[in-house]
């Protein structure tokens, strides 16, 4: 059993709308083992959890969680 609910490819992180200091992930959704989005869609996380990772030092391979989620990051953007 894999510890994420999605892979996300073509991310990025961009500031919160809803609290300071959050960041939330834009990106293309693959393998989203909830059914919740198409395969490449174009999605918008909900405010990600910073306990783990500096927001700066995310890398493909980390597992970011949100509320209700924990998507495997894929390739950034670029």
């Amino acid at each position: 059993m894999s510890d994420y609910t999605a892979v996300l490819n073509n991310w990025l992180a961009v500031p919160g709308y809803f609290e300071q200091e959050t960041y939330v992930l834009c990106g293309e959704i693959i393998n989203d083992k909830r059914g919740r989005f198409l395969s490449r869609q174009l999605i918008r996380t909900s405010p990600i959890k910073m306990t783990d990772f500096p927001i700066h030092s995310l890398k493909v391979g980390d597992i970011v969680t949100t509320e209700n989620s924990k998507y495997l990051l894929g390739d950034k953007a670029t």
